[in-house]
């Protein structure tokens, strides 16, 4: 088997799939050749569901809250709409006689 090129993000889906296979009882590395992700990232979402909540035992259901990214602190990224937004403003500042 080839590896693959992993990448940082897997999408929610993923995750709920990985952590399903999981609380089944399902083998790690079976879990990472089916859903690409690392061991290490599996076991991540693993304990970070269940920090969240999740709790098999009482409730089997999968909430997209235990596996959804969590808030990021910092500047959000800027838009493309917002960027040409800027940029038009700058512009007819310019043509008016501003800087």
């Amino acid at each position: 088997m080839t590896k693959e090129i992993r990448r940082s993000h897997h999408p929610v889906g993923v995750r709920i799939q990985a952590l399903a296979l999981m609380t089944h009882g399902v083998d790690i590395r079976l879990v990472e050749q089916v859903t690409g992700m690392p061991r290490q990232t599996i076991q991540f979402w693993v304990r970070k569901a269940r920090e969240r909540g999740y709790n098999p035992y009482v409730d089997s259901r999968i909430r997209i809250e235990y596996v959804e990214d969590g808030k990021r602190s910092g500047r959000p990224r800027t838009s493309r709409s917002t960027g040409l937004s800027v940029l038009e403003l700058v512009e007819q500042n310019r043509a008016q006689g501003g800087v």
